[in-house]
């Protein structure tokens, strides 16, 4: 298991580090820093393993694009379902085009992971966090 460090979570995903939303929210908004939640998960023995963002056309969207980071438990804690482990999913944006959510599924231990057509480039995330995760 590869942890990522918060150098690899920003380069892959840097709207994980937001400081505050989108100007275009309302004031009714409430704001949770993805990084508090990743560190908040780290202390209770989840790692982030992969992160991802949209792309974005206009750079000063990237700092508050959707992003996901996938988690697993410290090896020695890790639970297994036969040859899968389980994985802990964080969506979140800071611009109002997805809500906060989290949740578990079961991935194979022993297979490459490859999300939506993440291969063929045509994925709802960016190429660059894709192969900065290979």
């Amino acid at each position: 298991m590869r942890i990522l460090t918060h150098d690899q979570l920003h380069r892959t995903a840097p709207a994980i580090f937001a400081s505050q939303p989108d100007e275009a929210v309302s004031d009714r908004y409430g704001f949770v820093p993805t990084i508090n939640v990743v560190d908040a998960l780290q202390a209770e023995g989840w790692y982030p393993v992969r992160a991802q963002q949209t792309n974005v056309r206009q750079a000063e969207r990237q700092s508050v694009a959707r992003h996901m980071i996938r988690f697993r438990q410290d090896p020695d804690r890790q639970m297994t379902v036969g040859d899968s482990v389980t994985e802990l999913v964080l969506t979140n944006s800071h611009d109002r085009t997805a809500a906060f959510s989290a949740g578990f599924g079961a991935v194979s231990a022993g297979v490459p992971q490859r999300h939506g057509h993440a291969g063929r480039g045509r994925g709802r995330y960016s190429r660059a966090s894709r192969q900065a995760d290979r």
